[in-house]
């Protein structure tokens, strides 16, 4: 028999409020549970599948994404943010994880940091913004250099036709408005 002591996320990302999870002992594998989540908002249960019991602690496969904008682009932001949730992934939007009181700067420069991948939406408006989308977008890339070379970090998502700016010109970005944006969205990461 093992003993589960503990249930997290690969990188200790806090799991939501209202998060539901479902777990039985694996009817093929010893020493593994099988796992169901869901997240609040999401319709139906993930099933995460049979996960190994290490030294009592059960890793779930949650990926964290932080949805950089400028608040003109919001609605669509938290469209892809509801669709990501849908499919299980854990995202960090503003507009949900900063509670009055928070100081903002630093919680947002620790979610940019602690992110598997970043998703900067650009449009008309945010390339020309003044502000602190800037310094967000500019926190991200030096995140990126101290990642790994060639690991995907950055996913630039044009949410309509601009070019986006020189410091992102060398990474593939995503045009919104195409058939099969949200499934490379998906694949991506």
């Amino acid at each position: 028999m093992v003993n589960v002591n503990s249930i997290l996320t690969a990188k200790n990302h806090k799991l939501p409020a209202g998060t539901q999870i479902r777990v039985s002992m694996s009817q093929s594998k010893v020493a593994h549970l099988h796992v169901e989540l869901k997240l609040p908002g999401q319709d139906d249960f993930s099933d995460l599948g049979d996960l190994p019991i290490v030294d009592g602690i059960v890793t779930l496969p949650m990926k964290l994404v932080f949805l950089l904008h400028a608040k003109e682009d919001r609605s669509v932001v938290k469209g892809i943010g509801e669709k990501l949730r849908q499919d299980g992934f854990l995202t960090w939007f503003d507009e949900n994880d900063l509670l009055p009181g928070d100081k903002w700067k630093d919680l947002i420069e620790t979610a940019i940091e602690k992110s598997d991948f970043i998703q900067v939406f650009l449009s008309a408006r945010s390339i020309v913004k003044t502000g602190y989308v800037q310094h967000e977008m500019c926190y991200a890339l030096e995140q990126q250099n101290l990642r790994p070379s060639g690991q995907r970090y950055i996913i630039p998502v044009l949410t309509e036709p601009c070019v986006p700016p020189k410091a992102f010109r060398d990474i593939h970005w995503l045009e919104l408005w195409k058939e099969d944006a949200y499934d490379k969205i998906r694949k991506a990461m």
